[in-house]
């Protein structure tokens, strides 16, 4: 299986392939929803990139499609107007209740 990734004009398409391990964990209906993921623009290659090594080094025998929104709604929260993460940090005077 393989999920499309964007191109620049003038660039033919890449492709990143799922490995045996990737088909493995993921189910069917996941791998269909990273297609449909990646092919919609919504996420780039990187983010695509970063959604793989978190759900598939999860505890879990198999990634669901639900698994796999999870993870995506949190890498695309994580973006700021410059497309960078953004990180909070807390002063030590700085409590969490």
């Amino acid at each position: 299986m393989s999920i499309y990734q964007e191109q620049t004009p003038g660039q033919t398409p890449s492709f990143r392939i799922l490995n045996d391990f990737e088909r493995s964990v993921l189910t069917v209906q996941a791998q269909g929803y990273l297609i449909s993921l990646a092919g919609s623009g919504l996420m780039t290659s990187s983010e695509i990139e970063q959604l793989m090594e978190r759900i598939t080094f999860t505890p879990y025998d198999q990634v669901t499609v639900d698994d796999i929104k999870i993870a995506a709604s949190s890498l695309i929260l994580e973006r700021t107007a410059d497309g960078l993460p953004q990180i909070r940090l807390m002063n030590l005077s700085d409590s969490v209740n």
